[in-house]
């Protein structure tokens, strides 16, 4: 096996325990680690993403300053967003497991985004539940805009609790049961037998409730349950992915 070489460096948000909980960065870590290409990380506090941006003439990401971003000091390129920097990764190593098989780009950018809209009733799980894992910088940031943006103050608040909470969750539980009837119901990845970057999307996902609630908790038991324990055993699939390569 050829071992890959690079100058990159994965720009994400530190949680208080010094681990990855970002799904959006999770999906990059996951594209990189199934390339088996090296990296660095670099951690960047909520405060500072939009400093971190205008210091590297960087236009916001559709409109936001979020992270992922990835940089390729070899070739002095600022890469944003999850999908842009799965598409750069095959560009960069093509015989490394391609993320995006040719001819699929569009097809894995509308599923992406149709994975995201289905998360819409987690966030009433999981964004009160960040607060729980971010530096106090970062938390303080997290609540002050989460709260304008949401309406709820303090953000607590949208977390689901009593009767409402078994109701909401079972919505959770039902969007992801869109997402699994889009595959085939044997497969074990969303193309058949082959990880490809729809499955990072999936399992990123997955990665940020784990984290957030841990593995101990119903929530997490209960989501690798659901479809037939699809999920669960796409977690367990991925999991050797978990860690990136050294460089």
């Amino acid at each position: 096996m050829t071992v890959l070489r690079s100058t990159l460096t994965l720009y994400d948000i530190p949680s208080k325990f010094a681990t990855s909980w970002s799904p959006n960065v999770w999906k990059s870590r996951y594209s990189l680690n199934v390339k088996g290409i090296p990296y660095k990380t670099e951690w960047i506090e909520y405060p500072d993403i939009r400093t971190f941006y205008e210091t590297k003439g960087l236009p916001p990401n559709k409109g936001s300053f979020t992270l992922p971003v990835l940089h390729d000091e070899q070739a002095e390129a600022l890469i944003t967003g999850s999908v842009n920097i799965a598409k750069y990764l095959d560009y960069l190593h093509p015989d490394a497991f391609v993320l995006m098989p040719p001819g699929t780009e569009g097809l894995i950018r509308a599923y992406a985004y149709a994975v995201r809209k289905q998360m819409d009733p987690l966030w009433k799980f999981t964004i009160p539940e960040t607060l729980s894992v971010l530096p106090p910088r970062s938390a303080e940031f997290f609540r002050r805009t989460r709260e304008a943006s949401f309406g709820y103050s303090p953000l607590e608040g949208m977390m689901p609790e009593g009767p409402r909470r078994a109701e909401e969750w079972d919505n959770v539980r039902k969007s992801f049961g869109t997402i699994a009837s889009w595959a085939q119901k044997d497969s074990r990845f969303v193309v058949g037998g082959t990880v490809t970057f729809a499955d990072c999307v999936n399992a990123a996902y997955l990665k940020y409730v784990k984290v957030l609630f841990g593995s101990d908790s119903k929530e997490w038991k209960d989501m690798t349950t659901w479809d037939e324990g699809r999920w669960g055993r796409l977690h367990a699939l991925m999991e050797r992915y978990d860690q990136p390569l050294d460089t």
